[in-house]
């Protein structure tokens, strides 16, 4: 029995996948918390699984209210699953399915009369910010600091109060954030390198302040760097390019010294990135239009490896069955 709440379609990727892993005389529940369904709670019992999906990177501290109300209902937490782009959870209670397959499939979808970019770079880099997140605004103190802003195209629409004022001139920036997935605007696509502020899933120092969520995991800002062929710089949670390499993404190695990653300390990750920004902005611009044409080839690996994880469910199965075997705990 495979039950689903929340959803204005059924999600028959998920299902289809159960019907092709999943234990025999099970009841499977599928939840989109986002939704604010509630789920038959009275239905459940020790027989019964519940796979809460969702499309952000969301870890298990997001539903740490939701999943004691599960266990209370009889619910172990190996038969809780959360299926999300978080990429990497590990002192979670419950068991995960990472995946990116929803949200890359919503991006790709708008590539219908995408034109591969191939153009020469005319300027260094693009780091777009919309929302404010303490990391992106230390980061792009660090960037001023290291005096490159002028060799990139940065923008930062909701500035906090009390914000660096040195920030304000990257809040009326000419790039567009009307659309989140725009890349025809000359500005980004200019770009060679692209500076991808993912949400961070670590206290701002000096306080014990979480905005947000998240462990590592993929959005339209790196889909859009892939797809306009470019090299990234993430900022983001540590060990999030670890997970993006066994996506099967390149992450260029060769050209990035991606170091930052394994930095347990934001603060200090922050900083290793900016010298990153600051190490691509000493290249002539004759040198990155070299650089990207030898690239072109692993830029479209990049670009097809993006398009084979778009609706392709059956990249979840050996997740499942590995959920799903006898000797798996948590």
């Amino acid at each position: 029995m495979i039950k689903h709440f929340g959803f204005d379609f059924p999600p028959v990727g998920i299902i289809g996948v159960l019907e092709r892993t999943a234990p025999p005389d099970c009841k499977f529940y599928i939840l989109d918390p986002i939704s604010g369904v509630e789920l038959p709670y009275h239905e459940l019992d020790a027989n019964s699984y519940v796979i809460i999906t969702t499309n952000e990177g969301s870890s298990h501290r997001w539903f740490d209210r939701l999943i004691p109300t599960l266990n209370s209902y009889g619910v172990d937490n190996d038969r809780i699953i959360i299926r999300s782009c978080c990429l990497w959870d590990p002192d979670s209670p419950v068991r995960h399915i990472h995946t990116i397959v929803d949200e890359c499939s919503d991006f790709v979808s708008t590539l219908t009369d995408h034109v591969v970019n191939t153009d020469s770079p005319t300027h260094h880099f693009v780091c777009l910010n919309c929302g404010h997140r303490w990391q992106r605004h230390r980061l792009l103190q660090s960037m001023l600091d290291r005096h490159v802003q002028d060799q990139g195209k940065i923008t930062y629409l909701e500035l906090p109060a009390g914000h660096d004022q040195r920030l304000s001139q990257f809040r009326g920036h000419d790039v567009s954030w009307q659309d989140q997935r725009n890349i025809t605007d000359p500005e980004i696509k200019g770009a060679l390198y692209n500076v991808i502020t993912e949400t961070a899933y670590e206290p701002e120092p000096e306080t014990n302040i979480i905005t947000h969520h998240h462990r590592p995991g993929m959005t339209e800002k790196s889909y859009k760097c892939f797809a306009l062929y470019q090299i990234p710089i993430w900022l983001a949670p540590y060990r999030s390019v670890a997970c993006y390499r066994n996506l099967g993404f390149d992450v260029f190695d060769d050209v990035v010294d991606h170091a930052y990653d394994l930095e347990i300390d934001p603060v200090k990750r922050i900083d290793m990135v900016a010298d990153q920004v600051r190490s691509a902005c000493q290249l002539p611009i004759a040198d990155l239009v070299k650089l990207k044409q030898q690239l072109l080839p692993r830029f479209e690996q990049n670009l097809q490896m993006l398009k084979h994880h778009a609706n392709n469910f059956s990249i979840e199965i050996p997740q499942w069955q590995v959920l799903f075997s006898s000797n798996n705990p948590i």
